[in-house]
């Protein structure tokens, strides 16, 4: 007689844990959390990277489009000169780790061929300037319009940053051996003071 079996050779069925045990098929049903964390995409996938991409440029766009509000902010000096430092101060960081990264820039978390470990310059200040140097131009445009989009537009931006950051980071580590060291150096948002 031929014992049934409910799967094919070589192959498991669903939901079924293989065991090392020899003549044991199937030692334990698999754990529900288990198969959904082996389903879901990593957070280095193609996908997961290109949709981190489009919430930044989603919320980046509705953090510049003009806003009426703004002209009644426009009429308080005070909070429109420390709303445009923050702004010069967040771009001119984000312009220099751009301007270090040169033709490896990408939008996307995921580093490319041309990717090198950048760890001097404001890179040797700060692991995340372009993204510490947005966030920062991004609190001081809500700050200067005050309008209920442009503020929730920057809180979006600040948590997406750090969710972007980490995205990155943990692929740094698998691509460099020397990022560990560098990160335990160099804080990721703010410089230390005196450094």
């Amino acid at each position: 007689r031929h014992r049934r079996t409910d799967h094919t050779e070589g192959r498991h069925p669903r939901g079924c844990r293989p065991s090392a045990r020899p003549g044991v098929e199937c030692a334990a049903p698999a754990d529900h959390n288990e198969v959904m964390r082996q389903s879901a995409p990593s957070p280095g996938h193609p996908a997961v990277a290109g949709a981190l991409v489009a919430a930044q440029l989603g919320l980046l766009g509705a953090l510049l489009a003009p806003s009426r509000r703004a002209a009644l902010h426009a009429r308080r000096p005070g909070r429109r000169l420390v709303a445009a430092v923050l702004v010069v101060a967040g771009g001119g960081l984000a312009l220099a780790g751009a301007r270090v990264l040169g033709p490896a820039l990408t939008p996307s978390p995921r580093p490319g061929p041309a990717t090198q470990l950048r760890t001097s310059g404001v890179y040797g200040r700060v692991r995340h300037p372009i993204y510490t140097g947005l966030s920062i131009a991004a609190v001081g445009r809500a700050l200067g319009t005050g309008a209920p989009r442009h503020v929730l537009a920057a809180g979006g931006l600040v948590g997406l940053f750090q969710v972007k950051a980490r995205v990155e980071e943990r692929l740094l580590r698998d691509r460099f051996p020397g990022y560990r060291q560098y990160a335990r150096h160099t804080p990721a948002w703010l410089p230390r003071a005196g450094a």
